[in-house]
């Protein structure tokens, strides 16, 4: 819906009295007959809300309706109205970017300068600013003389549809309507301003699909569960609008194998069902690629393609891990049947360039932020021996391996303890650091006399109760014969500083340089 069939209802909400076509006309500046054909839809937004607009010959056009209905249709017309005026730079883009994506003919400029309160110029720069976002996707963006549209694959529509979705503000909402299904707040708002679906629309859609696709999202988590309804709702609605998608053979090989053709079935039958549309054969080989994408599913006796790649690219990631850090990863099986499983629907999307938010991203980087820039430099070279892009969002998901697989592999100190104490003293001491102190384990003790005779680089660190020793290039503490507080906390901050160095190679490799 456009600005003004928004603008039309304000003011016959704000009327007490019925308003002519002719004068409804001279406030917004048209002509009568676009009064007339705006009116039709105007009646569109009203219906869920029991509101009928009236026409009545020599009186004019009023609402008829409960008061409470009509605040209802009222903040819905304040809200949207608002909306146009309140958007930012980035907003607007996006709003822009989804209103081409979604049109059917061009879009004018002039009138969507009008929906956005800017000017003619500006809807030119912001189309030009947002073209190679398009081009990225390999779509482009046409001007001819009736306005601007999207040219390129619907498969490439539909992708760059649910980009912009997941960029724009009310992404938030669609969290609302899945968790709290039984309110409905939010039935009869738009929650995306440039495009014309309510939250019922999109309720409907994903109760639907999550009824007769239990098998489908019984095991995802709720952010990816989120994302494939999303796509689940952007192939009704192109469905809808008589777009087709169109896969290229190589595309259909590929998906035979895969899991998940029947529940893709049953989701789309129910729909078909329910909106009176059809679902054809590849519409449903488009949804399984998507649902093998985001789940990960029991590896099988009988290699797909895509368990073979991500056999090949597990391998090959391992090899460079080991070679950049310089330390047996190979040698982690747990490490290869968990990136394994991660990469079988990590390379469906890597293949087909199917986008995934990684909500840690952020996190990742900065809390592991070594162990990412090494799984990024990995990444960047089997991109080019395997032909694909990845992301940062799916560079983050293999950085977390990574990380845990250093954690799953760290071990303590190794320590030896140098003392001139006692056998009852040491015994003590000994419990004591071992119980107090994680990072260290004090495997041998011996007298400060018999250090000569001890092979020192079998050892982490020593711990040492005369401050007369002396040892080059083993890490050296000097500590009491009976610890006390401070020295608890300062084995553990000296200890945790040498257990992050010989556990973390990364560490080690800058040291070394």
């Amino acid at each position: 819906m456009n600005k003004r069939i928004y603008s039309i209802l304000q003011l016959l909400l704000e009327q007490s009295e019925p308003l002519t076509v002719d004068q409804i006309a001279s406030k917004l500046k048209v002509s009568n007959k676009t009064i007339r054909n705006d009116l039709k839809q105007a009646q569109e937004l009203c219906t869920p809300y029991h509101v009928v607009i009236s026409k009545k010959t020599g009186t004019g056009v009023e609402l008829l309706g409960n008061i409470n209905d009509q605040l209802s249709l009222k903040r819905l017309v304040e809200q949207k109205l608002g909306a146009y005026m309140e958007y930012s730079l980035a907003a607007r883009r996006i709003f822009l970017s989804l209103r081409l994506l979604n049109a059917d003919e061009p879009c004018v400029a002039s009138q969507l300068s009008k929906e956005l309160y800017t000017s003619k110029a500006t809807i030119h720069k912001d189309i030009r600013s947002i073209r190679p976002a398009f081009q990225t996707n390999k779509l482009d963006i046409v001007s001819c003389e009736q306005g601007f549209y999207v040219k390129g694959k619907e498969r490439h529509i539909r992708d760059t549809i649910f980009d912009f979705m997941h960029r724009d503000n009310a992404y938030y909402k669609l969290s609302s309507l899945l968790l709290n299904p039984n309110r409905d707040t939010l039935d009869n708002e738009f929650i995306f301003p440039s495009m014309d679906y309510r939250g019922i629309d999109f309720k409907t859609v994903f109760q639907i699909a999550r009824r007769h696709g239990k098998n489908v999202f019984s095991d995802l988590s709720f952010q990816r569960t989120q994302a494939l309804l999303l796509r689940i709702f952007i192939n009704v609605i192109r469905v809808m609008e008589g777009h087709s998608i169109e896969l290229s053979k190589e595309f259909i090989s590929q998906m035979e194998g895969l899991e998940y053709y029947e529940d893709a079935k049953r989701i789309y039958d129910a729909l078909a069902e329910e909106y009176g549309i059809t679902f054809d054969e590849l519409e449903i080989q488009y949804l399984r690629t998507h649902i093998n994408s985001t789940l990960v599913a029991p590896l099988k006796e009988k290699q797909d393609i895509f368990q073979t790649y991500a056999k090949e690219f597990t391998y090959c990631l391992i090899q460079s891990w080991k070679q950049k850090l310089k330390y047996p990863f190979d040698k982690d099986k747990k490490l290869f049947d968990n990136l394994l499983a991660h990469c079988r629907p990590a390379m469906i999307r890597f293949q087909h360039a199917i986008p995934i938010e990684n909500p840690l991203l952020q996190t990742i980087k900065f809390q592991f932020k070594n162990t990412f820039n090494i799984t990024k430099q990995c990444c960047k070279e089997l991109s080019i021996q395997f032909n694909v892009e990845i992301s940062e969002d799916e560079i983050g998901f293999l950085a977390l391996h990574l990380a845990n697989a250093l954690d799953r592999n760290k071990r303590t100190l190794n320590t030896l303890l140098v003392s001139d104490n006692g056998l009852g003293i040491n015994e003590l001491l000994i419990e004591r650091i071992n119980t107090l102190v994680p990072y260290i384990t004090v495997n041998n003790c011996v007298d400060i006399l018999e250090v000569a005779d001890v092979t020192l680089n079998e050892y982490d660190l020593i711990l040492c109760t005369s401050d007369t020793l002396y040892i080059d290039n083993i890490p050296t503490v000097f500590i009491g014969s009976i610890l006390n507080e401070s020295d608890i906390i300062r084995l553990n901050r000296i200890g945790y500083k040498y257990y992050k160095e010989i556990n973390n190679p990364i560490i080690k490799i800058q040291n070394s340089n």
